[in-house]
């Protein structure tokens, strides 16, 4: 009786490993979805040339599509050239 347990064990961790791999393989496919419309749809804006900067376009469509409350974007710029030193 103890070995039939004991397999009983190892099917059920084999069951519930299976169900979480399905569940996060899931989860990925949705977000891989949610950013291929959100890049479409920004595409099919920027090509359309409607009202509103690009960039608002780009924050709007990434904040959809990771399901975000926020997004930010931040621009990097070179330091000012103030002369030899």
């Amino acid at each position: 009786m103890t070995h039939e347990r004991g397999h009983d064990h190892v099917c059920c961790e084999a069951v519930e490993r299976a169900s979480s791999n399905d569940v996060r393989l899931h989860q990925e496919s949705e977000q891989r979805h949610r950013w291929l419309t959100a890049s479409a749809a920004m595409t099919r804006q920027l090509f359309a040339q409607q009202d509103g900067h690009p960039l608002d376009m780009v924050l709007s469509a990434a904040q959809q599509a990771a399901d975000a409350d926020v997004a930010v974007l931040a621009l990097l710029t070179a330091p000012a050239d103030h002369g030899p030193r």
